[in-house]
Protein backbone atom coordinates (compact mmCIF):
# COMPACT_ATOMS: atom_id res chain seq x y z
CA UNK A 1 0.00 0.00 0.00
CA UNK A 2 1.26 3.63 -0.89
CA UNK A 3 1.52 6.10 1.85
CA UNK A 4 1.05 9.78 1.36
CA UNK A 5 0.81 12.55 3.70
CA UNK A 6 -2.41 14.69 3.61
CA UNK A 7 -3.42 18.24 5.45
CA UNK A 8 -6.19 17.70 7.21
CA UNK A 9 -7.77 20.04 9.59
CA UNK A 10 -9.31 18.38 12.68
CA UNK A 11 -12.16 20.12 14.51
CA UNK A 12 -11.87 20.00 18.26
CA UNK A 13 -15.18 20.12 20.52
CA UNK A 14 -15.26 23.81 21.14
CA UNK A 15 -14.73 24.96 17.80
CA UNK A 16 -11.42 25.32 17.33
CA UNK A 17 -9.34 23.58 14.60
CA UNK A 18 -6.08 21.69 14.38
CA UNK A 19 -4.14 21.55 11.00
CA UNK A 20 -2.04 18.38 11.22
CA UNK A 21 -0.15 16.85 8.54
CA UNK A 22 0.17 13.11 9.05
CA UNK A 23 1.25 10.47 6.65
CA UNK A 24 -1.95 8.59 6.89
CA UNK A 25 -2.79 5.41 4.82
CA UNK A 26 -5.93 6.06 4.18
CA UNK A 27 -8.79 8.34 5.09
CA UNK A 28 -10.37 6.14 7.37
CA UNK A 29 -6.99 7.11 9.71
CA UNK A 30 -8.01 10.86 9.54
CA UNK A 31 -11.23 9.93 10.73
CA UNK A 32 -10.16 7.94 13.76
CA UNK A 33 -7.72 10.65 14.94
CA UNK A 34 -10.54 13.10 14.55
CA UNK A 35 -12.72 11.10 16.83
CA UNK A 36 -9.93 10.91 19.49
CA UNK A 37 -9.41 14.93 19.32
CA UNK A 38 -13.04 15.17 19.31
CA UNK A 39 -12.99 13.52 22.62
CA UNK A 40 -10.12 16.18 24.70
CA UNK A 41 -11.01 18.98 26.70
CA UNK A 42 -9.53 22.20 25.75
CA UNK A 43 -8.52 22.79 29.08
CA UNK A 44 -6.53 19.71 28.56
CA UNK A 45 -4.52 20.86 25.55
CA UNK A 46 -3.72 23.42 27.38
CA UNK A 47 -1.51 21.74 29.99
CA UNK A 48 0.55 20.76 26.61
CA UNK A 49 0.58 24.11 25.12
CA UNK A 50 4.19 25.23 25.24
CA UNK A 51 5.74 22.69 26.41
CA UNK A 52 9.04 21.73 25.69
CA UNK A 53 10.03 18.07 25.74
CA UNK A 54 12.89 17.33 28.94
CA UNK A 55 11.73 20.56 30.21
CA UNK A 56 9.87 20.93 33.05
CA UNK A 57 7.08 24.13 32.44
CA UNK A 58 5.05 25.24 35.33
CA UNK A 59 1.58 23.96 35.20
CA UNK A 60 2.13 22.34 32.35
CA UNK A 61 2.07 18.51 31.26
CA UNK A 62 5.61 17.02 32.03
CA UNK A 63 7.36 15.25 28.44
CA UNK A 64 10.60 13.33 28.49
CA UNK A 65 13.37 14.48 26.22
CA UNK A 66 14.25 12.24 23.63
CA UNK A 67 16.52 10.30 26.39
CA UNK A 68 13.63 10.05 28.65
CA UNK A 69 15.21 12.67 30.67
CA UNK A 70 13.89 15.92 32.43
CA UNK A 71 15.93 18.49 33.64
CA UNK A 72 14.39 19.48 37.30
CA UNK A 73 11.41 18.09 39.00
CA UNK A 74 10.25 19.10 42.56
CA UNK A 75 8.43 16.67 44.65
CA UNK A 76 7.25 16.92 48.12
CA UNK A 77 9.29 14.95 50.82
CA UNK A 78 7.83 11.24 50.93
CA UNK A 79 6.38 12.07 47.53
CA UNK A 80 8.56 9.93 45.36
CA UNK A 81 7.27 6.77 45.64
CA UNK A 82 9.54 3.38 43.95
CA UNK A 83 8.11 0.10 43.05
CA UNK A 84 5.30 -2.02 41.75
CA UNK A 85 1.94 -1.43 42.70
CA UNK A 86 0.96 1.80 44.85
CA UNK A 87 4.73 1.84 45.45
CA UNK A 88 6.95 2.47 48.44
CA UNK A 89 7.55 6.23 49.30
CA UNK A 90 11.29 6.97 49.47
CA UNK A 91 11.05 8.92 52.80
CA UNK A 92 14.45 10.90 52.49
CA UNK A 93 14.70 14.46 51.93
CA UNK A 94 16.06 15.81 49.12
CA UNK A 95 19.38 16.78 51.39
CA UNK A 96 20.04 13.70 52.39
CA UNK A 97 19.45 12.45 48.93
CA UNK A 98 22.20 15.15 47.53
CA UNK A 99 24.76 13.61 49.98
CA UNK A 100 25.04 10.96 47.44
CA UNK A 101 25.85 13.76 44.72
CA UNK A 102 29.21 13.29 43.85
CA UNK A 103 29.89 10.41 45.18
CA UNK A 104 32.05 8.34 44.33
CA UNK A 105 32.23 4.58 44.30
CA UNK A 106 35.33 3.38 46.38
CA UNK A 107 36.28 6.52 47.15
CA UNK A 108 35.79 8.73 50.56
CA UNK A 109 34.24 12.28 49.43
CA UNK A 110 33.95 15.01 52.23
CA UNK A 111 30.33 15.26 53.33
CA UNK A 112 29.19 12.93 51.16
CA UNK A 113 27.65 9.01 51.50
CA UNK A 114 30.40 6.31 51.88
CA UNK A 115 29.49 4.16 48.53
CA UNK A 116 31.74 0.81 48.50
CA UNK A 117 33.60 -0.08 45.29
CA UNK A 118 33.38 -3.17 43.14
CA UNK A 119 35.00 -5.65 45.76
CA UNK A 120 33.17 -3.50 48.74
CA UNK A 121 36.67 -1.41 49.34
CA UNK A 122 37.07 1.93 50.13
CA UNK A 123 39.92 4.09 49.85
CA UNK A 124 40.35 6.20 52.90
CA UNK A 125 37.86 6.67 56.26
CA UNK A 126 38.84 9.32 59.03
CA UNK A 127 36.85 7.35 62.14
CA UNK A 128 37.47 9.43 65.65
CA UNK A 129 38.87 7.39 67.74
CA UNK A 130 36.55 4.77 69.69
CA UNK A 131 34.16 5.44 66.90
CA UNK A 132 34.46 2.08 64.60
CA UNK A 133 32.60 -0.79 66.31
CA UNK A 134 32.57 -4.34 65.45
CA UNK A 135 30.34 -7.26 66.43
CA UNK A 136 26.89 -7.52 66.33
CA UNK A 137 24.29 -5.61 67.85
CA UNK A 138 25.47 -1.64 69.05
CA UNK A 139 28.89 -3.66 68.56
CA UNK A 140 31.77 -3.03 70.87
CA UNK A 141 34.03 0.11 70.21
CA UNK A 142 37.44 -0.25 68.69
CA UNK A 143 39.24 1.37 71.26
CA UNK A 144 43.02 1.20 69.61
CA UNK A 145 44.08 4.44 68.32
CA UNK A 146 44.90 4.90 64.33
CA UNK A 147 48.74 4.75 65.80
CA UNK A 148 48.44 1.51 67.63
CA UNK A 149 46.56 -0.09 64.38
CA UNK A 150 49.06 0.96 62.34
CA UNK A 151 51.04 -1.55 64.29
CA UNK A 152 50.27 -3.63 62.14
CA UNK A 153 50.79 -2.28 58.98
CA UNK A 154 53.49 -4.53 57.21
CA UNK A 155 53.47 -7.03 60.20
CA UNK A 156 54.29 -10.58 59.21
CA UNK A 157 53.01 -13.28 60.32
CA UNK A 158 55.55 -15.98 62.07
CA UNK A 159 57.98 -12.66 60.90
CA UNK A 160 59.66 -9.97 63.73
CA UNK A 161 59.09 -6.47 62.40
CA UNK A 162 60.76 -3.87 63.80
CA UNK A 163 58.56 -1.61 65.59
CA UNK A 164 55.19 -3.25 64.52
CA UNK A 165 53.08 -5.70 66.31
CA UNK A 166 54.19 -9.56 66.82
CA UNK A 167 51.17 -11.50 64.53
CA UNK A 168 52.43 -15.42 65.33
CA UNK A 169 52.68 -17.71 62.41
CA UNK A 170 50.67 -20.60 61.57
CA UNK A 171 52.35 -22.78 63.93
CA UNK A 172 52.18 -20.18 66.13
CA UNK A 173 55.72 -19.39 65.48
CA UNK A 174 57.99 -16.12 65.68
CA UNK A 175 61.38 -16.20 63.92
CA UNK A 176 63.60 -13.87 65.89
CA UNK A 177 62.58 -11.72 68.58
CA UNK A 178 64.75 -9.73 70.76
CA UNK A 179 64.18 -9.90 74.62
CA UNK A 180 65.94 -7.71 77.09
CA UNK A 181 67.91 -9.29 80.05
CA UNK A 182 64.86 -10.38 82.65
CA UNK A 183 62.41 -9.20 79.63
CA UNK A 184 60.41 -12.42 79.58
CA UNK A 185 58.01 -14.13 81.55
CA UNK A 186 56.85 -17.45 82.35
CA UNK A 187 53.92 -18.36 84.33
CA UNK A 188 50.36 -17.70 85.42
CA UNK A 189 49.22 -14.31 86.48
CA UNK A 190 52.12 -11.69 86.18
CA UNK A 191 54.44 -14.66 85.22
CA UNK A 192 58.28 -15.13 86.78
CA UNK A 193 61.00 -13.38 85.15
CA UNK A 194 63.61 -15.21 83.16
CA UNK A 195 66.30 -13.85 84.69
CA UNK A 196 68.80 -16.50 82.67
CA UNK A 197 71.06 -14.23 80.24
CA UNK A 198 70.75 -15.41 76.47
CA UNK A 199 74.33 -16.75 76.91
CA UNK A 200 72.79 -18.59 79.78
CA UNK A 201 70.09 -20.37 78.04
CA UNK A 202 72.36 -21.11 75.13
CA UNK A 203 74.02 -23.59 76.62
CA UNK A 204 71.03 -25.30 76.43
CA UNK A 205 71.43 -25.57 72.55
CA UNK A 206 72.21 -28.72 71.13
CA UNK A 207 72.38 -30.26 74.60
CA UNK A 208 71.32 -34.16 74.69
CA UNK A 209 69.16 -35.63 77.08
CA UNK A 210 71.33 -38.53 79.00
CA UNK A 211 74.50 -37.41 76.98
CA UNK A 212 77.17 -34.93 78.36
CA UNK A 213 77.99 -32.24 75.21
CA UNK A 214 81.05 -30.43 75.54
CA UNK A 215 80.74 -26.39 76.66
CA UNK A 216 76.89 -27.32 76.94
CA UNK A 217 74.16 -28.01 79.82
CA UNK A 218 73.86 -31.10 81.33
CA UNK A 219 70.50 -32.76 80.68
CA UNK A 220 69.74 -35.81 82.36
CA UNK A 221 68.35 -38.89 80.62
CA UNK A 222 64.44 -40.34 81.43
CA UNK A 223 66.42 -42.47 84.47
CA UNK A 224 68.38 -39.56 85.32
CA UNK A 225 71.08 -40.98 84.01
CA UNK A 226 74.27 -39.24 81.97
CA UNK A 227 76.55 -41.08 80.23
CA UNK A 228 80.52 -39.64 81.15
CA UNK A 229 80.77 -36.43 82.99
CA UNK A 230 84.22 -34.87 83.87
CA UNK A 231 84.32 -32.98 86.54
CA UNK A 232 87.41 -30.91 88.45
CA UNK A 233 85.09 -30.52 91.65
CA UNK A 234 81.74 -31.25 92.47
CA UNK A 235 80.39 -29.84 95.85
CA UNK A 236 76.88 -31.90 97.71
CA UNK A 237 74.62 -30.19 100.03
CA UNK A 238 74.69 -31.96 103.62
CA UNK A 239 72.57 -34.96 104.04
CA UNK A 240 71.88 -34.96 99.99
CA UNK A 241 73.26 -38.43 98.48
CA UNK A 242 75.60 -38.57 95.59
CA UNK A 243 73.78 -42.28 93.72
CA UNK A 244 75.69 -44.39 91.37
CA UNK A 245 73.86 -47.01 89.63
CA UNK A 246 71.19 -48.17 87.05
CA UNK A 247 68.16 -48.92 89.60
CA UNK A 248 68.79 -46.40 92.46
CA UNK A 249 65.77 -47.63 94.25
CA UNK A 250 67.54 -50.49 95.79
CA UNK A 251 70.96 -50.26 98.14
CA UNK A 252 71.66 -54.06 96.14
CA UNK A 253 72.19 -52.07 92.83
CA UNK A 254 73.69 -48.64 94.11
CA UNK A 255 76.78 -46.90 95.23
CA UNK A 256 76.26 -43.89 98.11
CA UNK A 257 78.29 -41.06 98.73
CA UNK A 258 77.02 -38.48 101.63
CA UNK A 259 77.84 -36.43 104.07
CA UNK A 260 75.21 -37.50 106.78
CA UNK A 261 75.17 -34.01 108.82
CA UNK A 262 71.89 -34.82 110.71
CA UNK A 263 72.45 -38.09 112.17
CA UNK A 264 76.09 -39.29 112.15
CA UNK A 265 78.16 -36.06 111.12
CA UNK A 266 80.15 -38.50 109.24
CA UNK A 267 80.84 -39.08 105.26
CA UNK A 268 79.68 -42.78 104.27
CA UNK A 269 80.19 -44.73 100.98
CA UNK A 270 78.07 -47.39 100.68
CA UNK A 271 78.60 -50.87 98.52
CA UNK A 272 74.91 -52.07 98.84
CA UNK A 273 74.03 -52.36 102.94
CA UNK A 274 73.69 -55.52 104.75
CA UNK A 275 69.81 -56.34 104.23
CA UNK A 276 70.23 -55.55 100.32
CA UNK A 277 73.56 -56.41 99.68
CA UNK A 278 75.42 -56.16 95.86
CA UNK A 279 75.11 -59.60 94.78
CA UNK A 280 77.59 -61.11 92.34
CA UNK A 281 76.41 -62.37 88.68
CA UNK A 282 76.85 -65.57 87.23
CA UNK A 283 80.01 -66.10 85.77
CA UNK A 284 81.31 -62.61 86.51
CA UNK A 285 85.11 -63.60 85.16
CA UNK A 286 88.20 -64.60 86.55
CA UNK A 287 88.73 -61.84 89.19
CA UNK A 288 86.08 -59.71 90.60
CA UNK A 289 87.62 -56.76 92.44
CA UNK A 290 85.20 -54.09 94.28
CA UNK A 291 87.42 -51.63 95.01
CA UNK A 292 90.72 -50.79 93.36
CA UNK A 293 93.49 -48.30 93.95
CA UNK A 294 96.32 -48.38 91.92
CA UNK A 295 99.09 -45.79 92.48
CA UNK A 296 102.98 -46.07 90.93
CA UNK A 297 105.86 -43.93 91.87
CA UNK A 298 107.94 -44.04 88.67
CA UNK A 299 109.44 -40.34 88.98
CA UNK A 300 112.78 -41.28 90.81
CA UNK A 301 114.24 -39.69 93.25
CA UNK A 302 111.79 -37.16 94.59
CA UNK A 303 110.55 -35.06 97.79
CA UNK A 304 107.66 -37.69 98.81
CA UNK A 305 108.74 -39.46 102.44
CA UNK A 306 105.08 -41.46 102.73
CA UNK A 307 103.52 -43.04 100.07
CA UNK A 308 100.25 -44.39 101.22
CA UNK A 309 97.84 -45.90 99.24
CA UNK A 310 95.11 -45.48 102.07
CA UNK A 311 94.50 -43.93 105.19
CA UNK A 312 92.10 -44.54 107.78
CA UNK A 313 92.10 -43.01 111.15
CA UNK A 314 89.95 -42.95 113.98
CA UNK A 315 90.27 -40.69 117.16
CA UNK A 316 88.36 -40.07 120.24
CA UNK A 317 88.92 -37.34 122.68
CA UNK A 318 87.21 -35.77 125.56
CA UNK A 319 85.11 -37.45 127.63
CA UNK A 320 85.23 -40.39 125.59
CA UNK A 321 82.20 -43.50 125.41
CA UNK A 322 82.73 -46.54 127.80
CA UNK A 323 80.63 -48.59 125.46
CA UNK A 324 82.36 -47.87 122.14
CA UNK A 325 84.77 -49.91 120.19
CA UNK A 326 87.14 -48.07 118.16
CA UNK A 327 88.03 -49.40 115.06
CA UNK A 328 90.75 -47.98 112.25
CA UNK A 329 89.46 -50.94 109.52
CA UNK A 330 87.86 -53.70 109.85
CA UNK A 331 87.90 -56.42 106.75
CA UNK A 332 85.31 -59.44 107.06
CA UNK A 333 85.12 -62.83 104.78
CA UNK A 334 82.04 -64.82 105.27
CA UNK A 335 81.58 -68.12 103.85
CA UNK A 336 77.59 -69.55 103.78
CA UNK A 337 74.78 -68.46 106.40
CA UNK A 338 74.71 -69.17 110.08
CA UNK A 339 72.69 -72.22 110.69
CA UNK A 340 74.06 -74.56 107.98
CA UNK A 341 71.18 -73.34 105.58
CA UNK A 342 73.00 -73.62 102.63
CA UNK A 343 76.18 -75.30 101.47
CA UNK A 344 78.47 -72.82 100.37
CA UNK A 345 82.15 -73.66 99.33
CA UNK A 346 85.11 -71.74 98.59
CA UNK A 347 88.58 -72.52 97.84
CA UNK A 348 90.19 -69.69 100.34
CA UNK A 349 89.18 -66.81 102.41
CA UNK A 350 90.56 -64.18 104.01
CA UNK A 351 89.81 -61.46 106.43
CA UNK A 352 92.75 -59.50 105.52
CA UNK A 353 95.10 -59.97 102.64
CA UNK A 354 98.08 -57.48 102.63
CA UNK A 355 100.92 -58.18 100.17
CA UNK A 356 104.68 -56.53 100.40
CA UNK A 357 106.72 -57.66 96.99
CA UNK A 358 110.36 -56.45 95.75
CA UNK A 359 111.81 -57.15 92.61
CA UNK A 360 115.02 -56.28 90.77
CA UNK A 361 118.17 -55.80 92.71
CA UNK A 362 117.50 -52.04 94.43
CA UNK A 363 118.22 -51.84 98.19
CA UNK A 364 115.80 -51.26 100.91
CA UNK A 365 115.89 -51.12 104.42
CA UNK A 366 112.57 -52.36 105.74
CA UNK A 367 109.96 -54.35 104.21
CA UNK A 368 107.32 -56.04 106.11
CA UNK A 369 103.43 -57.71 104.91
CA UNK A 370 101.79 -56.71 107.74
CA UNK A 371 103.51 -53.98 110.19
CA UNK A 372 101.31 -52.85 113.13
CA UNK A 373 102.40 -50.09 115.84
CA UNK A 374 101.30 -49.92 119.24
CA UNK A 375 102.15 -47.00 120.69
CA UNK A 376 100.55 -46.39 124.38
CA UNK A 377 102.52 -42.52 124.31
CA UNK A 378 104.09 -41.06 127.58
CA UNK A 379 100.79 -40.99 129.98
CA UNK A 380 100.31 -43.68 132.53
CA UNK A 381 96.88 -45.37 132.06
CA UNK A 382 95.30 -48.71 133.41
CA UNK A 383 93.56 -51.40 130.73
CA UNK A 384 92.69 -54.65 131.20
CA UNK A 385 94.42 -56.15 128.70
CA UNK A 386 96.21 -54.51 125.46
CA UNK A 387 98.16 -56.10 122.98
CA UNK A 388 100.07 -55.50 119.41
CA UNK A 389 98.46 -57.76 117.64
CA UNK A 390 95.65 -59.82 119.12
CA UNK A 391 93.80 -62.68 117.63
CA UNK A 392 90.15 -63.46 118.90
CA UNK A 393 89.58 -67.73 117.31
CA UNK A 394 85.67 -68.48 118.07
CA UNK A 395 83.31 -70.89 117.40
CA UNK A 396 82.12 -74.23 118.41
CA UNK A 397 82.43 -76.19 115.89
CA UNK A 398 84.56 -79.26 114.81
CA UNK A 399 86.92 -78.43 112.08
CA UNK A 400 88.12 -81.34 110.06
CA UNK A 401 91.79 -80.80 108.61
CA UNK A 402 94.21 -78.32 109.63
CA UNK A 403 93.14 -75.90 112.15
CA UNK A 404 96.03 -72.78 113.44
CA UNK A 405 95.65 -69.85 115.26
CA UNK A 406 98.70 -68.36 113.58
CA UNK A 407 100.81 -70.07 111.00
CA UNK A 408 103.69 -68.82 109.21
CA UNK A 409 104.03 -70.62 105.90
CA UNK A 410 107.60 -70.40 103.78
CA UNK A 411 107.73 -71.13 100.02
CA UNK A 412 110.21 -73.66 99.00
CA UNK A 413 111.50 -70.73 96.76
CA UNK A 414 112.72 -69.06 99.87
CA UNK A 415 116.75 -69.85 100.64
CA UNK A 416 118.33 -67.24 102.71
CA UNK A 417 116.17 -66.12 105.13
CA UNK A 418 116.86 -65.81 109.05
CA UNK A 419 114.24 -66.56 110.89
CA UNK A 420 110.85 -67.13 110.58
CA UNK A 421 110.06 -65.68 113.66
CA UNK A 422 111.90 -63.06 115.59
CA UNK A 423 111.35 -61.28 118.79
CA UNK A 424 113.22 -58.56 119.00
CA UNK A 425 113.53 -56.41 121.87
CA UNK A 426 115.96 -53.08 121.75
CA UNK A 427 118.41 -51.85 124.03
CA UNK A 428 116.63 -50.00 127.34
CA UNK A 429 113.48 -51.73 126.59
CA UNK A 430 112.11 -53.23 129.43
CA UNK A 431 110.24 -56.75 129.46
CA UNK A 432 109.34 -59.15 131.75
CA UNK A 433 109.11 -62.10 129.09
CA UNK A 434 109.51 -62.77 125.87
CA UNK A 435 106.99 -65.42 125.61
CA UNK A 436 104.16 -66.17 127.76
CA UNK A 437 101.66 -69.00 127.76
CA UNK A 438 98.81 -68.27 129.70
CA UNK A 439 95.00 -70.36 130.07
CA UNK A 440 96.88 -73.53 129.12
CA UNK A 441 93.86 -75.97 130.03
CA UNK A 442 93.06 -78.23 127.68
CA UNK A 443 96.00 -78.14 125.40
CA UNK A 444 97.63 -81.16 124.91
CA UNK A 445 100.68 -80.03 123.96
CA UNK A 446 103.12 -76.75 124.86
CA UNK A 447 105.07 -77.11 121.63
CA UNK A 448 105.52 -79.85 118.64
CA UNK A 449 108.06 -80.24 116.20
CA UNK A 450 108.43 -82.03 113.33
CA UNK A 451 110.94 -85.10 113.80
CA UNK A 452 112.46 -83.86 110.35
CA UNK A 453 113.35 -80.63 111.44
CA UNK A 454 117.02 -79.78 111.46
CA UNK A 455 116.78 -78.63 114.70
CA UNK A 456 115.49 -81.44 116.65
CA UNK A 457 119.10 -84.43 116.21
CA UNK A 458 119.57 -87.55 117.65
CA UNK A 459 121.41 -87.20 120.87
CA UNK A 460 125.28 -87.96 120.79
CA UNK A 461 126.55 -91.43 122.83
CA UNK A 462 129.85 -90.34 124.20
CA UNK A 463 130.96 -87.26 126.73
CA UNK A 464 131.89 -84.44 124.02
CA UNK A 465 130.08 -85.33 121.39
CA UNK A 466 127.32 -83.46 119.72
CA UNK A 467 124.49 -83.47 121.49
CA UNK A 468 126.06 -85.89 124.39
CA UNK A 469 122.74 -86.14 127.49
CA UNK A 470 123.05 -87.88 130.46
CA UNK A 471 119.84 -90.25 131.07
CA UNK A 472 118.19 -91.70 128.40
CA UNK A 473 117.37 -88.42 126.25
CA UNK A 474 117.11 -90.18 122.85
CA UNK A 475 116.99 -86.30 121.18
CA UNK A 476 118.39 -82.99 122.08
CA UNK A 477 116.66 -79.45 120.65
CA UNK A 478 119.81 -77.55 119.50
CA UNK A 479 119.94 -73.57 121.02
CA UNK A 480 122.33 -71.00 119.88
CA UNK A 481 123.00 -68.32 122.46
CA UNK A 482 125.12 -65.28 120.40
CA UNK A 483 127.93 -67.65 119.28
CA UNK A 484 126.98 -70.19 121.29
CA UNK A 485 125.17 -73.85 120.47
CA UNK A 486 123.30 -75.81 123.62
CA UNK A 487 121.56 -78.94 123.25
CA UNK A 488 118.51 -79.54 125.27
CA UNK A 489 117.94 -82.91 126.37
CA UNK A 490 114.33 -84.62 125.13
CA UNK A 491 112.99 -87.74 126.53
CA UNK A 492 110.26 -89.82 125.25
CA UNK A 493 109.23 -90.93 128.70
CA UNK A 494 109.14 -89.36 132.08
CA UNK A 495 111.75 -90.65 133.70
Amino acid sequence: MKLFYKQEVLKMGNGMRIDIGQRLEDQAEVDALQDLVEDIAPTEIAYIDGVTAGTVTASKAVVVGASKNIDTLSIADSGLKLGSGAGTAVTATAAELNLLDTATAGTAVASKALVLGSDKNIDTLAIADSGLKLGSGAGTAVTATAAELNLLDTATAGTAVASKALVLGSDKNIDTIAIADSGLKLGSGAGTAVTSTAAELNLLDTSVAGTAVASKAAVLGASKDLDTLTLSELNVLDDSLITLGTTTDTAATKITAEFDKTTTGIGQVLFGSLSAPHVLNTNPGSSVIADTMNILHSAGAGDCDDLIGKYTKVAMTGDGDADTTLVGSAPRAYVGLTGGSDNSVAAQAYGSQPWAKHEGTGAITAMSAVSAKLDVSADNFTVSTINAGHFHIEGAATVTGQFDGVMIEVYPDVTSMDSVLKLAIDSGAAVTNAIEVAGVTGVTNFLKLDSAAGFFVTAGTSSGSWGNADGVASKVLTIKVGDTTYYVPAHTANS
